[in-house]
């Protein structure tokens, strides 16, 4: 090899590295920009029932059996957004769907939009169609539960895994937890109940939910592995 075909090589694969690293560098800012990103806390939302200067309220509650948790009232569910970070702080409010433990579901969990009062649905200009529109969405794909008495309660732990989904189509992984409290309880009737096919009712809820996005040195460093290895490639060819 001449001192020139060696700095002709050199020159190209500094060039290429240098491409390659732009290149996963714009690609691991755009996606981090683009899915879902941050994290938040719920809690039980409220649909006014009749005229704003007259009404009364019902709170959005939660239902156990054996195999699946849901909600009322329908078909708007409204649960409130708190303590959002990253691409949640454009939402206050959430319709909540139903799980069933059994099988992962095909329809979004929550449905993620902005009321005037965050968790507060039912009265004028509430702009309750967001809520509802399949656009901005977080989709159960697992959920187990554990019960445990904890004092004079029973408590319901609820693990969700499932992904978010922005209103460009993009997904990120998304993980959370529901609490429920059944109060006044004993552990070994709970389970009676619900083993007899029957459920539990009117039950307060409240959690919090993260999405997960690949860390940018991650990506920087299989790109770089990446350029590296079809640059040496594309020289070995070169040279036979």
């Amino acid at each position: 090899m001449t001192w020139t075909t060696l700095l002709r090589t050199t020159f190209g694969v500094a060039v290429g590295l240098s491409v390659s690293i732009i290149g996963v560098l714009s690609n691991t800012n755009n996606s981090l920009a683009a899915p879902f990103q941050g994290d938040f806390q719920l809690s039980s939302g409220s649909t006014l029932n009749g005229n704003p200067n007259n009404n009364t309220t019902t709170s959005t509650l939660a239902e156990l059996s054996l195999t699946s948790l849901n909600f009322s009232p329908q078909s708007v569910t409204p649960i409130a957004l708190t303590a959002q970070t990253g691409s949640f702080t454009d939402f206050n409010t959430a319709s909540i769907g139903g799980i069933n433990f059994n099988s992962p579901s095909t329809t979004p969990f929550l449905d993620f939009g902005r009321t005037a009062i965050p968790g507060v649905v039912g009265f004028p200009n509430a702009n309750e169609p967001s809520l509802i529109d399949g656009i901005n969405t977080f989709t159960v794909r697992s959920a187990n539960y554990v019960l445990a008495q904890i004092g004079a309660n029973v408590g319901v732990d609820v693990d969700l895994n499932g992904f978010f989904t922005n209103a460009n189509g993009e997904t990120s992984l998304g993980r959370g937890s529901l609490s429920l409290q059944i109060n006044d309880a004993q552990l070994n009737d709970i389970l009676s109940i619900l083993n007899s096919g029957q459920s539990i009712q009117n039950l307060a809820f409240s959690g919090g939910l993260f999405a997960r996005v690949p860390e940018p040195t991650m990506l920087l460093g299989l790109g770089l592995v990446g350029a590296v290895f079809t640059i040496y490639r594309r020289r070995t060819h070169s040279c036979k």
